[in-house]
């Protein structure tokens, strides 16, 4: 297989901003390439370690194209046995250290899609206990440090990036987030009578 996705995958209609970018670049992707997507089993009070160490179940399919939920250890053995060209990590999420582990004994890139800084945010935005600080500052250095190619979404965050952390010019990429279908109608200009009261909501 060409190419893997591995991050967190959410069913539900209610996205963060980083679960519907990893949403709807697969459903994209899966229209024309083969791929899996590979997720976590992240909920501790409704699965067990050994879930957390050897689990695998199917949690979705899309065109073909299945979302599968794993252990850590099942996603090692798994991309040994599928030997992926690519790895797309498209959301943080520490258990994707693993993709690290792969590449020190197989050839392969990793894409690192990077939303936002865990650095940054844990400091200024979230009230995150020292330990799980600790771990999210060693992923991260360590995902941004491998990665073969960083994905960006502005110039702006690449100034707060610059002042984290040191990457080689030629490891960004910038992208632009999409815009679901429903949504691409709404700059469509309506004629407005010079009567109607503006209201905003």
């Amino acid at each position: 297989m060409d190419l893997v996705y591995i991050g967190r995958y959410n069913k539900s209609d209610i996205l963060t901003g980083p679960e519907k970018v990893a949403r709807r670049v697969f459903e994209n992707i899966s229209k024309t390439e083969k791929s899996i997507f590979i997720e976590y089993f992240f909920d501790g009070k409704k699965y067990g370690l050994f879930k957390k160490i050897f689990g695998k179940e199917i949690i979705d399919c899309l065109n073909g194209c299945d979302v599968i939920r794993m252990g850590i250890i099942t996603l090692f053995f798994t991309l040994i046995k599928l030997k992926p060209k690519i790895i797309h990590i498209i959301t943080f999420e520490r258990f994707t250290f693993v993709s690290f582990i792969y590449k020190l004994f197989f050839r392969v890139k990793i894409i690192y899609n990077l939303h936002g800084l865990m650095v940054y945010e844990n400091k200024n935005f979230r009230k995150q206990n020292w330990y799980y600080d600790l771990k999210d500052k060693i992923s991260e250095k360590i995902f941004i440090k491998y990665s073969d190619i960083i994905l960006l979404l502005s110039n702006n965050f690449k100034d707060i990036l610059d002042k984290y952390y040191k990457i080689k010019e030629k490891k960004i990429l910038y992208i632009k987030n999409g815009v679901d279908s429903e949504f691409q109608t709404t700059s469509i200009q309506k004629k407005r009578n010079e009567n109607t009261i503006l209201k905003v909501v």
